[in-house]
């Protein structure tokens, strides 16, 4: 798939499968959202591109990164920065730290509240709508992003 090489599934979607994947030119580990245009309706594929547009058009510091998008005649890629250290869901689900600290918590919420805040000024007009540990990433820093803007509402006035 295009400089691509896709790897193990990490992850699904609304509408795909999500894969760690190889940039051949650079050795770069990504993210690849994977979805099959056979037999997607109307509204899923607008759903699509909403979302190819919104994560484009987003540049925070705690909202993963679009790297690009592919699409062949069967599929649309969407490269995204990818996010070792798992979902806030798999690291509560394995417990394996024990309970996540107050302190640490504070931090997780504030910062995904600021990517929220971020996401809902009028400038940007955008609701998540799918805000759940699943679709929080933990950066190897520490630092949570949030992810799955394929159900997100775009409430601004630049009609996306």
């Amino acid at each position: 798939m295009g400089s691509y090489i896709l790897g193990d599934e990490i992850g699904k979607g609304a509408y795909g499968q999500v894969y760690k994947a190889i940039d051949k030119r650079d050795g770069r580990v990504v993210a690849v959202k994977e979805i099959p245009l056979a037999g997607i309706d109307e509204a899923s594929l607008a759903g699509v591109h909403l979302e190819i547009d919104l994560l484009g058009s987003i540049n925070h510091p705690n909202v993963v990164g679009q790297l690009g998008t592919i699409r062949t005649p069967s599929y649309f890629y969407i490269v995204l920065e990818y996010c070792e250290a798992g979902s806030l869901a798999a690291s509560i689900k394995a417990n394996k730290f024990g309970p996540a600290p107050e302190a640490l918590a504070k931090v997780y919420v504030a910062q995904v509240l600021d990517a929220l805040a971020y996401l809902h000024t009028p400038t940007n007009g955008i609701v998540h709508r799918d805000l759940k540990p699943a679709n929080v990433k933990v950066r190897p820093d520490g630092r949570p992003v949030l992810l799955d803007l394929g159900i997100a509402k775009d409430l601004s006035k630049k009609g996306r």
